[in-house]
């Protein structure tokens, strides 16, 4: 007897559920309005200011139905896992993906596997289509914010949301929702193998995305481990074949550090600089999360693309095959040449032309929505120029457009509220291979994110 194909998720009920939030909290605008000031000041003046900077926090909850959310946690863990096997095909020397990755060859001497997984502490983030399904988009797998305050925003919202603008039903506790739950997954990542003795450090690289390190460092104490540390990455020094910062040798690099980005990037020179850090990471001195692996292959988007090729979707069982096909948003590398979509084999260049409305454009490793072009913001002349300009270069690539559905949001304006549809930019928080919760930010443009006006919302799962 032949297995059932698994269910396509949607979040249809999620959706309802928001509206019915949302709508609750608008007869209410003096209570609402009030309450988004007093919640904005809180977390910039007493969690962490350089995040929330970036952020204005509405209190609007994005409300997930139980099931669903329960849904899309099993699905972010299959994504965790198809990217898992991409991994494993480049170092196994699967020849279709080491020509998608071949701008890390230089470095893949340098790729060592540290624990049970590639992947330690990522972001999964997706948009909600036509429908209402979830839709992976980017794995955030080198440096995943917001986790931590996320804790923060949502414990606050529980604890004094005025009772009129609060929404009804049972609330479902999330693990994130446990403030210990950052730190023990750092700590699990660290020990599915072998970790020596020594800190836990928290490294900087000249980003200086110092925000969330310290709510770590407390994270890591309230679940036990009482030595971590942060520091810069010029801090490490090597002694007696391991590395050392303050006194102290490292036993797990927590790297808070972009090897390769819009703005911060590594030069040849960073690498050769840092170049006793990943040896002693390949020996096994230490844990590093994210690895040098995940940094690179797991954060570059051209894995969605490496999961569709035909020899790895004939390698992959049901359930992966399922979140690639229903759940990632089809990926292709800039070249021309035959692609496979829908089912049917195709010019990719001649379909992005013909049909640019249906198309984004986006740089490989860039970040925040940085050097991203909708076919839909742009004439068909600039449109093919675009194309043609970056085609075969290697850093960019062509992703197909998602249709949001729209997220219904209650908008205090200082004196008033209405409801305005916005589009979800969501994301699964995946840590030592575990869903451990949900950021949710919102926004009226195509790209939604803390440089465009968007806004975070508090996140309710109901029973």
């Amino acid at each position: 007897m032949s297995q059932a194909a698994p269910t396509v998720l949607t979040m249809e009920r999620s959706l309802e559920l928001t509206r019915e939030a949302a709508e609750h909290a608008v007869r209410d605008p003096e209570d609402l309005n009030h309450f988004r000031d007093k919640m904005n000041a809180y977390l910039r003046s007493e969690v962490d200011p350089e995040f929330f900077s970036h952020w204005n926090v509405i209190p609007s909850p994005f409300v997930l139905d139980e099931a669903e959310c329960r849904g899309l946690f099993d699905q972010a863990i299959a994504l965790h896992d198809a990217v898992e096997f991409v991994l494993d095909a480049y170092i196994d020397g699967q020849p279709e993906v080491r020509a998608l990755y071949s701008r890390y060859d230089v470095l893949s001497e340098e790729f060592a596997k540290c624990a049970a997984t590639w992947q330690g502490w990522g972001r999964y983030d997706f948009l909600l289509s036509d429908g209402a399904r979830p839709v992976f988009i980017e794995t955030n797998a080198a440096m995943a914010s917001g986790m931590l305050p996320m804790n923060y925003l949502n414990e606050f919202y529980r604890h004094h949301v005025p009772e009129g603008i609060a929404p009804g039903g049972e609330r479902v506790p999330l693990p994130y929702d446990d403030f210990s739950r950052g730190g023990e997954v750092v700590l699990a990542h660290g020990r599915s193998l072998s970790m020596n003795d020594g800190c836990v450090a928290i490294l900087i690289d000249g980003n200086k995305k110092f925000h969330e390190a310290g709510m770590l460092v407390k994270s890591l104490h309230a679940a036990g481990c009482e030595n971590a540390v942060v520091a810069s990455m010029d801090d490490v020094s090597e002694q007696d074949g391991r590395l050392w910062v303050y006194g102290e040798p490292i036993a797990l690099a927590f790297m808070k550090v972009r090897l390769f980005g819009a703005v911060h990037k590594w030069s040849a020179e960073a690498f050769r600089e840092h170049g006793s850090f990943f040896d002693a990471v390949k020996r096994g001195e230490l844990v590093a999360l994210n690895c040098l692996a995940a940094e690179t292959l797991a954060e570059d988007k051209i894995v969605f693309a490496a999961m569709r090729l035909r020899s790895m979707m004939e390698q992959m069982d049901d359930r992966l095959r399922h979140v690639v096909d229903h759940h990632t948003v089809p990926t292709y590398p800039l070249e021309d040449g035959p692609i496979l979509l829908d089912g049917e084999e195709v010019d990719l260049v001649e379909t992005a032309l013909g049909d640019q409305g249906n198309w984004m454009l986006k740089p490989r490793n860039d970040y925040r929505g940085s050097g991203v072009t909708s076919g839909r913001a742009v004439s068909a002349e600039d449109w093919a120029a675009l194309l043609h300009n970056e085609m075969g270069k290697g850093d960019y690539l062509l992703q197909g457009r998602v249709d949001h559905v729209d997220l219904p949001v209650a908008l205090p304006d200082g004196r008033g509220a209405e409801v305005v549809g916005h589009n979800l930019a969501g994301g699964v928080y995946v840590a030592a291979a575990t869903a451990n919760g949900i950021v949710a930010r919102a926004g009226t443009g195509e790209v939604v994110n803390g440089i465009t006006g968007a806004w975070m919302l508090p996140v309710w799962c109901r029973r």
